[in-house]
């Protein structure tokens, strides 16, 4: 029973949402990492006069997509963004929020409702009650969808950086709950200027043909969260069937932190890739509830067997999403194998991923084109030259666009 994880598994799911930071720009590194301390930005030349405040979570030993962004968000915008790292405490970080113009908060932190309750209680201080501009950034939106929502509505949020695209955003979060929030839809990561000049090993030097870490996800996140780790474990077994060297986990011990997971996919050929989010959206816990009951009934369920009580509830709401890892793999020049999907319209089939059926009808084919080098290394080098140099997808394009808003809604604030 693979798929059905313990409580202990879930907290280490949720572990894995925190990054860790290795500041680029001036820092009190062992201040910012380890004391609930505000963090000043070592650049104070910026343009414009108003100044906010970024509460973030993060785990100084976690995955290197969180540091980026928080590095890239600091050093490239116009306004003056300090930061507040709360991973050892949240005590005393809402002290001083009255003497900056706005806050972030950050998907690390926003993650739960819970998160920012807890952060209001510990420090007396209901985020209600601060008149500044308050934005959020979010992901995992398809899980307790309505109490944010809701929390965001009450307490007067003016802007949402999402992952729902603008047919369905308000399906997530209707006007008649949250009136006032504008929304700012974003990617799960960006491309940072470092990502342009990463030199990996040339494609006949790489040691693994197919490398890939999945993970074990909730159950109650639907079929897309399990195909993480079930195209790990099918790929696997076809590819060393067939004489390919592979790495490929789902366990948690096994993954790669900070810059190891890049050294990692440069000595890959390939790698594995499937669309994240879910198309299971669990609006209030209740799928969750229900599924847990239903496993505490039948304690021998399998992994066939949870995905046939889900179907009903899969895709009435769809919620798709590039995953950082894809950007990833693409600057690292290592070919992917996806599963058929949109990627966002950002990857394509056939040019940028080598597509793969769900049934794995096609999978010798796919295999026979990860031998063909030439074939490999011109799909790496189109993946190169159309997404990681692409501005569109830049932190400094993400960053500009970012400041615009900003602009904006100070000026109705």
């Amino acid at each position: 029973m693979a798929f059905v994880i313990t409580s202990f598994l879930c907290r280490i799911y949720k572990n894995i949402k925190n990054g860790m930071f290795l500041p680029k720009v001036k820092a009190h590194i062992n201040t910012f990492l380890y004391k609930p301390k505000i963090y000043i930005s070592g650049t104070l030349d910026k343009l414009r006069k108003e100044k906010l405040l970024f509460l973030v979570y993060l785990n100084p030993n976690g995955i290197i997509t969180i540091r980026q962004t928080i590095e890239e968000v600091i050093k490239l915008s116009s306004y003056r963004i300090d930061f507040l790292n709360l991973y050892h405490s949240y005590r005393g970080a809402l002290d001083n929020i009255d003497s900056y113009d706005g806050i972030i908060i950050h998907n690390t932190l926003s993650y739960r409702v819970a998160n920012i309750l807890h952060l209001e209680r510990i420090n007396k201080r209901r985020l209600r009650d601060y008149h500044g501009l308050k934005i959020m950034m979010k992901q995992d939106e398809h899980y307790l969808t309505d109490q944010m929502a809701q929390y965001l509505g009450e307490n007067g949020f003016d802007l949402l950086l999402t992952l729902c695209d603008e047919s369905n955003v308000r399906s997530f979060y209707p006007e008649a709950v949250t009136p006032r929030l504008h929304f700012m839809p974003y990617l799960t990561g960006f491309v940072p200027s470092e990502f342009k000049t990463i030199r990996s090993l040339p494609f006949s030097e790489r040691c693994i043909d197919i490398g890939y870490r999945g993970s074990i996800q909730p159950a109650s996140f639907g079929r897309l969260a399990w195909e993480k780790r079930m195209i790990g474990d099918a790929i696997r077994q076809y590819a060393e069937q067939r004489g390919f060297k592979t790495n490929i986990s789902s366990r948690w011990e096994d993954r790669f932190m900070g810059n190891a997971w890049l050294k990692f996919l440069g000595n890959c050929k390939a790698t594995l890739g499937v669309e994240s989010g879910s198309d299971l959206v669990d609006r209030n816990g209740q799928i969750e509830q229900e599924l847990n009951n239903f496993i505490k009934r039948n304690p021998k369920v399998d992994d066939k067997q949870i995905l046939e009580f889900l179907a009903p509830y899969e895709g009435i709401l769809c919620y798709r999403a590039v995953a950082p890892r894809h950007f990833e793999a693409a600057a690292c020049k290592t070919v992917q194998i996806f599963f058929e999907g949109n990627y966002q319209g950002i990857f394509h089939a056939n040019r940028h991923f080598i597509p793969l059926r769900r049934d794995f009808s096609n999978v010798g084919e796919v295999l026979d084109k990860l031998r063909d080098e030439q074939y490999c290394i011109n799909m790496t080098e189109c993946s190169f030259e159309e997404i990681i140099m692409n501005h569109k997808y830049s932190f400094e394009n993400f960053v500009k666009k970012f400041d615009e808003k900003l602009e904006i809604l100070f000026r109705e604030k």
